[in-house]
């Protein structure tokens, strides 16, 4: 889906109109796409990577973090589900969040884990109006990221399956039940709902629906794939020898790149179960103007690097992952970079993809026109630009 269709798509309200503008947009991008190819020998530029990695590190250093071992999980313990919310400086919606948590029809035991990752406004006085309820756990820690704060969380986490939901969303009252029943009957590892998009009001902008799907593996062939923790339901195992990666932004690119492919058993569910708040203000917005948006690069560089501890395959759908992480979403979040900068994690993205190549055996299963993997690969780095800002 191009830029083209999203934004004549919102401004005619008709499908039809935007899917003819794209089509009629695409011939002179694809034209000059095609001259950008030939104005290039075609063959791979020399780079100094290793100065050109030394250039990031100045801006945003990569400090991975270390693993912290989860406790065994029970699988006899009657708790099925542990809710985790980790909370920073969201008075404005908190309380919804929580509410919308403990108001669920179900018989299913869970727990719900707060923690608030240090918030400075008004958020640790309303979490104390919760500290005496049974089913809730309030935790305090030091200010370090959505992150760590996810983690403290499935620390202290006893259910069999986890749920995330961030401070500024809510969930209807039959999410756990909708989420939870399928999970419990068939040992799936994943469960995945759709979700409705609404705006900082509450009021409702649009549905992303999935498709109702059972699966032995979480396959990107077969259904659509949510990339966000939350909006679904993950056995606690599954973090056993992974967590979210501390200190880093981006951290939920833990779920397409090892989340999601090590699920033994998989569903996808046609109904919402989750209301995801557009904030304008919120991290995304925030991290636009900060170095940590470099980490869009370093955090897939260390996933990579625990998906070959855990013994993950490397095949054609990973190489496509990481394709998509480093073509339109990256461009996206290095908008406020100089061209100079731009181009370096480019070069150091275009190193990822070979290893990815030579890792896999064979030349990535892709089509044949399939231009951005080409920029990649002869290191053309106007041809990643114009492809990735129209998103063709």
């Amino acid at each position: 889906m191009s830029k083209v269709y999203r934004y004549v798509a919102k401004a005619t309200r008709s499908q039809a109109v935007a899917r003819s503008v794209d089509a009629v947009a695409r011939i002179p991008i694809s034209c000059l796409a095609a001259a950008l190819k030939l104005a290039h020998d075609g063959r791979a530029n020399a780079i100094d990577e290793k100065a050109l990695e030394a250039r990031i590190q100045q801006l945003r250093p990569y400090r991975p973090s270390s693993l912290k071992p989860l406790t065994d999980a029970d699988e006899n313990a009657p708790l099925a589900l542990s809710v985790i919310v980790p909370v920073f400086n969201a008075e404005a919606y908190v309380s919804n969040c929580i509410d919308s948590v403990l108001e669920q029809d179900t018989a299913f035991q869970y727990e719900l884990i707060v923690v608030d990752d240090g918030s400075t406004d008004g958020s640790p006085r309303i979490l104390q109006q919760y500290g005496d309820h049974p089913r809730v756990s309030i935790v305090r820690i030091p200010n370090g990221g959505v992150a760590l704060a996810r983690n403290e969380g499935l620390r202290r986490a006893r259910g069999r399956y986890v749920m995330f939901v961030d401070s500024d969303d809510y969930v209807p009252r039959d999410c756990v039940e909708t989420l939870l029943a399928p999970a419990m009957k068939s040992g799936a590892d994943i469960v995945q709902g759709s979700y409705w998009i609404v705006d900082t009001a509450g009021a409702l902008q649009r549905t992303q629906q999935f498709g109702d799907v059972a699966a032995a593996r979480a396959d990107p062939d077969v259904s659509a794939l949510s990339g966000y923790p939350w909006g679904k339901v993950i056995k606690r195992e599954l973090f056993g020898r992974v967590q979210f990666p501390e200190g880093m932004a981006y951290e939920d690119t833990i779920v397409a790149l090892i989340l999601l492919p090590s699920a033994k058993g998989y569903i996808s569910l046609s109904q919402p179960v989750y209301y995801y708040r557009e904030n304008p203000r919120g991290l995304s917005a925030r991290l636009t103007k900060d170095h940590k948006t470099l980490d869009a690069y370093w955090v897939v560089s260390k996933l990579l690097s625990d998906r070959r501890t855990l013994g993950l395959p490397f095949d054609s759908r990973v190489f496509r992952q990481v394709k998509t992480q480093f073509g339109p979403l990256l461009y996206m979040r290095l908008a406020n970079y100089a061209d100079e900068v731009k181009r370096a994690v480019f070069y150091l993205c275009c190193r990822q993809m070979d290893a990815l190549r030579s890792e896999i055996g064979a030349h990535p299963a892709s089509r044949a026109d399939d231009a951005l993997d080409h920029a990649f690969r002869t290191r053309n780095y106007a041809l990643w630009k114009l492809l990735c800002f129209f998103e063709l």
